[in-house]
C-alpha cells in the first residue's frame, strides 16, 4: 500500500511532493526488487508541462516500470519539467535525456521542400532540440518565451472560433477552462490540445456521453465519425474518454492556428548556442509510402537545414530500416527513438531500439554532460569538432561518456 501511495504522489500537483515521493519510492524499490532492464527506449514522452496526463516524475517512473534502459522527455515550447524528469530518472536508475519541441517557419528559398514534411502545415516544420545541458535551460527558455506567447495568441483565436461554432455549450473561458490543469504558471506551455480538451470536457458536461454525445456530434455539429471513433465514444468503460474525444475533435475541427514567425535557422542557432542538437521527428508513413527515394530526399533536405538527426520508431519502418540507418551514418546524422507519448492511450514501449538508436541516445546524454561543463566541448562545439572531426569518432566518445553516466546512476 505504501508503494502505491508513493506512486500516486508522483502525479501530485505540487512539485515538492512529487520529488519527495520519488526519493522515498526509490529507497523502497532498492530494498524490495531487482530491476529487469531491457535495451529499450521511449524517446518522446510528453509531460504535463506541455500536454500530457503525466508529470515529469510520473513519466520517469513509467519508463522505470516498463523496464526501459533509457527515456527521453520532450515538451513543446518549454523545458520547465526537464530538471524534475532527470532528477527522478537518476533516483530510479533510468538514463534520461530532455528535449523541447518547436514548430518553425521555413525560409522562402526552402519552401519548395515542404512536401518533404507532409504532416506539417504549409511552410512549417516541427523539430526537437535534444541533449541540452541543465545549466543551459534558462538560456534556451529566453528563446522559447516568444514562442509560448505566439501560441497563446493562436490559442485564444482558436477558442474564439470554437465558442462561435459551439454556442449552445456556453462560453468556454481561456483563463478558467483552458488554463485549468496546465503548468503555465510554472513556465509550462499551453497548446492547441489544451483548448480542445477544454472543449471535450464542456461537450461531455452539456451533452453527456455514449449515444447522446454521438448524436450531438453527428446531428447537431455535423461531424462525421468513423466506426472506430463511434465505438470509443459509445463505450461506457472507456477510461480514456476525455482524451479520445479531445483527439477526435482535434482531427475533425478545422481551425486557424498557423502563426509561427521564428525561422528554422533561429531555432537551430539557439539550440547550438545552448549546447544541444536538432532532430526531425519522422513521419514513418512517409517512409513506408516513399521508400528509398523519400529517405534520400529527406536526408538531403535535413543537411541543407542544419538538422542533426532523425527520431523514428524502428518497428514502424522495418522494411526500410537498414537503408535509413545506413544513409544517416553516411551523412553524419543521428537516429534516436521517436515513440510519441502524450495521452493515456499511447503505449510507452513499442519495440527494442536499434544499436544505432542506443548509441545516439547515450551520445545525447554524454553531450548534455560535456556541454554543461563547457559549451566548447558540445558534440558540435568548436573544440570537439577540431579534436574529433570524424562523426563516427565523435559519436563513439560521446556514447562512452553517456554510458558511464548511466552506469553510475544504477
Amino acid at each position: 500500500m505504501l508503494r502505491d501511495d508513493l506512486i500516486l504522489k508522483l502525479n501530485d500537483t505540487k512539485k515538492k511532493k512529487r520529488l519527495s515521493g520519488a526519493v522515498k519510492l526509490g529507497k523502497l524499490i532498492k530494498k524490495e526488487e531487482k530491476r529487469k532492464v531491457r535495451r529499450a527506449c521511449c524517446g518522446f514522452i510528453h509531460s504535463a508541462y506541455s500536454f500530457s496526463p503525466y508529470t515529469p516524475a510520473m513519466a520517469a517512473y513509467m519508463a522505470y516500470n516498463n523496464g526501459l534502459s533509457c527515456a527521453g522527455m520532450v515538451d513543446t515550447g518549454t523545458l520547465a519539467g526537464g530538471e524534475e524528469f532527470l532528477s527522478v530518472c537518476r533516483i530510479l536508475g533510468v538514463s534520461g535525456a530532455v528535449g523541447v519541441g518547436y514548430t518553425t517557419l521555413l525560409p522562402k528559398p526552402y519552401r519548395k521542400l515542404c512536401n518533404i514534411f507532409s504532416r506539417d502545415y504549409k511552410h512549417f516544420v516541427y523539430l526537437a532540440a535534444f541533449g541540452i545541458p541543465e545549466n543551459a535551460y534558462g538560456k534556451m527558455d529566453k528563446f522559447l518565451i516568444s514562442y509560448r506567447a505566439e501560441r497563446e495568441e493562436c490559442n485564444r483565436k482558436i477558442l474564439a472560433q470554437i465558442n462561435s461554432q459551439f454556442r449552445g455549450l456556453g462560453v468556454i473561458s481561456y483563463e478558467e477552462d483552458v488554463l485549468e490543469g496546465t503548468k503555465a504558471i510554472e513556465g509550462g506551455a499551453v497548446t492547441r490540445s489544451h483548448v480542445m480538451l477544454a472543449l471535450a470536457k464542456r461537450v461531455i458536461k452539456m451533452a453527456g456521453t455514449g449515444t447522446a454525445l454521438v448524436d450531438y456530434l453527428t446531428k447537431v455539429q455535423k461531424i462525421s465519425l468513423s466506426t472506430r471513433e463511434e465505438k470509443l465514444l459509445l463505450s461506457a468503460s472507456n477510461i480514456n474518454y476525455e482524451y479520445d474525444l479531445c483527439a477526435i475533435l482535434t482531427k475533425k475541427l478545422k481551425v486557424d492556428d498557423e502563426k509561427y514567425t521564428s525561422k528554422i535557422h533561429q531555432f537551430t542557432g539557439a539550440t547550438l548556442a545552448a549546447g544541444g542538437l536538432v532532430f526531425y521527428p519522422l513521419n514513418e508513413k512517409d517512409v513506408v509510402e516513399g521508400g528509398e527515394k523519400y529517405i534520400d530526399e529527406l536526408i538531403a533536405t535535413l543537411k541543407q537545414l542544419s538538422v542533426h538527426g532523425v527520431a523514428y520508431q524502428a518497428t514502424s519502418v522495418t522494411a526500410h530500416l537498414p537503408y535509413l540507418e545506413d544513409r544517416l551514418l553516411e551523412n553524419g546524422l543521428m537516429g534516436i527513438d521517436g515513440n510519441n507519448i502524450h495521452s493515456t492511450r499511447d503505449v510507452l514501449f513499442t519495440g527494442m531500439m536499434t544499436p544505432l538508436q542506443e548509441k545516439c541516445f547515450y551520445a545525447l546524454v554524454g553531450n548534455a554532460y560535456l556541454a554543461g561543463m563547457d559549451p566548447m566541448d558540445a558534440f558540435y562545439g568548436p573544440r570537439t569538432e577540431s579534436r574529433l572531426p570524424a562523426f563516427s569518432d565523435r559519436l563513439r566518445v560521446f556514447e562512452e561518456v553517456g554510458k558511464k553516466l548511466a552506469k553510475e546512476a544504477e
